[in-house]
């Protein structure tokens, strides 16, 4: 009883950690695309703002998760919580995803289009896509990461997560709370 006990701990740690690597992705992604944003002077400033206006925001709230999330995983315990984190920056999530939601269609739509018709921007945007720190993904790609993170990826591991730990465990409401505050915000 006391192993399966143990496995359980352990099993609820890496999935924790696993989550936190997912945090990390989507804080890198919408990182690069901010300095995307910053540093692209190939197209008027309206166009420029529809396609990475919205992934400062996002920036902002995975970094706070992210610096969060490693507090509690370097001093990891049995008492350790992590749904709270989402459920406290929630109010940030909302923020970053909402105009986000809305932006992506046509932030993809405008990429392609500005890509065929400016060649600068081409040139700017196949440049951007040879950085090695994101292992040279496209642009479209790492657009689309905060979507399919947050649509699937983040609410399948605070599941998983809760699925390991016990009604007795003071993470099991908090990853509860966080669970229907990413649904809330999907609908």
């Amino acid at each position: 009883r006391r192993a399966e006990s143990s496995a359980k701990k352990y099993k609820r740690y890496q999935l924790c950690l696993e989550l936190f690597k997912t945090e990390v992705n989507c804080l890198k992604a919408s990182d690069f695309l901010v300095r995307v944003f910053e540093e692209n002077v190939y197209l008027p400033t309206e166009a420029n703002d529809i396609m990475f206006g919205v992934y400062g925001l996002m920036r902002k709230a995975h970094d706070k998760i992210v610096q969060r999330m490693g507090q509690v995983l370097d001093t990891w315990n049995d008492h350790s919580t992590v749904g709270d984190i989402f459920v406290e920056e929630s109010p940030l999530l909302i923020e970053a995803y909402t105009p986000y939601f809305h932006a992506l269609e046509t932030s993809l739509q405008y990429l392609k289009e500005n890509r065929k018709k400016n060649a600068k921007f081409n040139a700017f945007i196949v440049e951007k896509e040879r950085d090695r720190s994101l292992g040279k993904q496209k642009v479209d790609y790492l657009l689309n990461i905060p979507f399919q993170q947050i649509t699937s990826r983040i609410p399948a591991s605070l599941k998983e997560i809760r699925n390991q730990t016990t009604t007795l465990d003071p993470d099991f409401e908090p990853l509860g709370d966080a669970i229907s505050v990413i649904d809330r915000m999907l609908v």
